[in-house]
Parts: C-alpha cells; structure tokens; sequence
C-alpha cells in the first residue's frame, strides 16, 4: 500500500483451482495486514471465477498508481477470448479500484449495457506484467502511465502502453499481424509487437515481466524501460521518446543476460531479475554498477491521453554496460561501447509462411 508505514496492508493476487482446495476456479486480490512479518485480517478486495474448463491465462499483476489508485490485470480465460471484448466480465481487461475495493468515481466511463464499473481497458489476451512508470506524473485526467506485456496465440507477442478507456484489440477470430488494426477493435497500436514475418524468426516469445529502471547503479539505463522473455529469455531494453509516449526507433537485446519471469529495480539501485522460473526452477540475479543507489523523481512531462507514434529519433551516443555474460553480483563496466542487436520497432516484418512453435499452456 502506499501508505504501508501507515496502515500495514499488504496486497496479494492469488489464482487457485479446485485442486488447490478452493471452492471454485477463480482470482482473488486480498489485503492482509502486516505485523511483524506476518499477514492477519485477510479482505477479499477483488474477485474473478474463472467457470469454463482452461486453466490458463488466469494470471495477472497488480501495481498501485500515483494516483493512489490500485491496478489489477486479468488473462482472458483462455478458452473464451471474446471475453477480452465483453464489458460485463472480468476478464481479458485491466481493472482500477480503490485500496479497499471500493471503485473510483473517476474511473473511465465504458457506455456499454452492463459495463463493469471497475473497467480501466480492456481487450487484453494475457498481460503477465505490467509497470506504473514512476518517472511520468499523472497526467490531465489524473492517470498514470502505463507500460504492459501481451502474449499473442502464435504470433503479436506485444508490448501496449495502457491508457484509460483504451482497447487493445484481442477477441475471438483475432488475426495475426493486427499490428495497425481497425480502430473498432483497437484504440492504440502496440508500441512493440513480433508479427509472423518479423526478422528474429520468433514468432512467439511470451513477455513477460516488465520494469522501468529507476536505480542509479547503472547510470546509462535510468529511466529506460525493460521486458523479459519467457521462452528465449531475451532480456529487451526500449528506449522511451522525449514525453514517454512511445519508443525510439531502436530496441536492443541485451547479450549474456538470460531473464525469464520478471525485473525490479531493488532499493539498492541494483536492476533485479529472474533467470528461468515458470515450469522450471528460477534464480534471482541482479546486475549491478559503478553507481549509487538513490532513486531518481518524476521529471515533468506533457501530460497526455492520446495515441503518440514512436519517435523515428537514433539514439547514438548513450554507452551501457557491457553485453557479455554477467555472474551474479558483477558489476558491468560503465564504459562498454553498446553491441547489443537492433530489432525494428512498431513496424510489420513481410509476411511469410505460418511459423510453428511450441507455447507451454500457462502462456
């Protein structure tokens, strides 16, 4: 909780089956109350059965925003896809309430009959992750920004700026490459997606964790924005635009860093990471540097709440640290020449035969 000094509560999503002994297939956010360690006076804050027979895409993430609003993000079921389009169920959409789970009264408004009133944006397929920037301050409508993961069925593999009211285009019948699609389905285009003809030849990776690197340990990545890859552990670092709307034209792959599940930065200005995790057995790293371990403020941005395109600006004069294989603990160089490769941003790769892939079930 933001006020965690304050009040002690401690917020978990939990997803539990039949099998696990719950009553029913469902995702549950409860609130505990911290003393000592231990977590007492659990409240059900949030709610979502899952009553069909998959059980996958019933992960999710929850974040608090600068607003002091609570975010929460929801699979589809997966079985049901034209539930991310379904404004009368929970699923497939991202959620804001309050911390006691009670809903805002300025939440965005869907006109729909039967609109959940908890609906921030919908149309999401299966976001592991997703990030409240720190960096970007409320903007006019008092939302804050923010950055998620998408999983795609065997291609789109995504990574979608979360807006208000937006939709992000996942339904029944969905076709591959919807990477500037008819708004009636979408609001916004990715701001990175991974098509059927894209040039890495990977047609479905799994995003997964995303962060904002807020530390200062490794001064040349402050502020820049990372994403984890759960079947080839490509670890990404995007490169935000001037207002932080959207990305330059270049996205690297950092080398000799393999991370799997999730990224945070740690109060000691560390950049945190999974290596493995998921059906296999993950370890904790971090990747450290020449710098203190202060956290940076929010820096004044024009607001906005619209679509913004990339910038198409090349950044050629930032250095990160270097791209070989990084045990735990070892600081990276602070002036290695930048060799990571460059994969094209936002822009559809030529379409090619269906590529075939193996994606574990839970994705």
């Amino acid at each position: 909780d933001p006020a965690f000094d304050r009040n002690r509560f401690v917020y978990v999503f939990r997803s539990c089956g039949t099998a696990q002994g719950c009553d029913r297939q469902e995702n549950v956010v409860m609130r505990f109350v911290e003393n000592g360690g231990v977590g007492s006076n659990p409240v059900e804050i949030f709610s979502s059965t899952d009553d069909n027979t998959c059980a996958n895409h019933n992960g999710g993430n929850i974040h608090f925003g600068q607003d002091g609003k609570l975010y929460i993000s929801l699979g589809d079921d997966g079985c049901t896809p034209s539930n991310s389009q379904n404004v009368t169920v929970t699923q497939g959409k991202m959620h804001r309430i309050n911390g006691d789970g009670s809903i805002p009264t300025d939440n965005p408004v869907f006109t729909q009959t039967g609109a959940l009133p908890s609906l921030y944006a919908l149309g999401l397929r299966n976001s592991f992750d997703f990030v409240v920037d720190p960096l970007t301050p409320l903007n006019g409508s008092g939302f804050p920004r923010i950055f998620a993961t998408e999983n795609g069925p065997s291609c789109d593999d995504e990574m979608n700026r979360i807006e208000a009211g937006f939709n992000y285009g996942w339904r029944a019948s969905y076709p591959c490459d919807d990477n500037n699609p008819s708004p009636t389905f979408n609001t916004i285009p990715p701001l990175w997606y991974l098509g059927t003809g894209s040039p890495s030849g990977a047609c479905c990776q799994a995003p997964t964790g995303i962060e904002v690197y807020t530390g200062t340990q490794i001064p040349e990545w402050t502020g820049d924005l990372f994403m984890a890859s759960y079947i080839n552990g490509a670890f990404r670092h995007f490169y935000l635009n001037g207002d932080r709307t959207g990305l330059e034209s270049t996205t690297n792959v950092v080398n000799g860093v393999s991370v799997g599940t999730d990224i945070e930065t740690g109060p000691d200005g560390a950049l945190y990471y999974i290596q493995g995790g998921g059906y296999s057995s993950g370890t904790l790293k971090r990747i450290i540097g020449p710098g203190g371990g202060s956290t940076p403020t929010a820096t004044t941005v024009p607001p906005s709440n619209t679509p913004v395109p990339p910038s198409t600006a090349t950044r050629t004069s930032t250095t990160v640290p270097s791209n070989t294989s990084v045990p735990t603990n070892t600081a990276l160089p602070p002036s290695a020449t930048r060799t990571s490769t460059s994969v094209p941003t936002n822009t559809a790769g030529t379409p090619s035969s269906t590529p075939t892939c193996t994606v574990p079930t839970s994705t």
